[in-house]
């Protein structure tokens, strides 16, 4: 297995890096801590990208440390600019919601990125997704140890979930998916 690297790139976006080669620049969607992944998370990492580090230098670079309030998927996408720029023009792979922040970055910043694959994102959200995310921000402002169920969301095979939502704390929420 390739050696892996860990730490703070600008002085708040946690990074995992291993590989050769040409950069791929991964932005994994969002984490529970935004810390800097431990030992078995790197691991983890490399094992499941060892595909890729054959020929690509991965950096999977999680979420700036330190976000306050509200922050728009264009100003995350500025953000990521600014601190990729140092890796010239990468391969940047968008997973999950952080597909939507890949879109912003290529959009705004096209010379940064030489090609966008999209894992698990879309472009925007469903009624349906939407109104999911709506009841997600309520619950998380209903106070710490509030529970919650979202009935009825679909998922792309046509699947309908039950989602369980438990507010953790101040902002804080955790979502299981219980079943379809």
């Amino acid at each position: 297995m390739a050696a892996v690297t860990a730490g703070i790139l600008a002085e708040r976006f946690p990074f995992v890096q291993f590989g050769r080669g040409e950069h791929l620049i991964i932005l994994p969607g969002m984490s529970l801590d935004n810390e800097v992944p431990g030992g078995f998370v790197r691991r983890s990492y490399a094992w499941g990208f060892r595909g890729l580090a054959a020929r690509f230098r991965v950096s999977i670079v999680h979420r700036p440390v330190g976000l306050a309030g509200a922050v728009s998927t264009t100003e995350l996408a500025r953000r990521y600019a600014e601190v990729l720029a140092d890796f010239g023009p990468a391969h940047v792979v968008g997973m999950s919601t952080d597909g939507l922040i890949a879109q912003q970055l290529a959009l705004h910043s096209p010379q940064a990125v030489r090609s966008l694959p999209l894992v698990v994102a879309a472009a925007r959200l469903s009624d349906s997704g939407r109104a999911t995310c709506e009841q997600w921000l309520r619950l998380a402002g209903a106070g710490p140890g509030s529970v919650g169920l979202i009935d009825g969301i679909t998922g792309t095979l046509g699947v309908a979930s039950t989602v369980l939502a438990l507010t953790l704390g101040e902002g804080e929420l955790a979502v299981a998916l219980l079943g379809g």
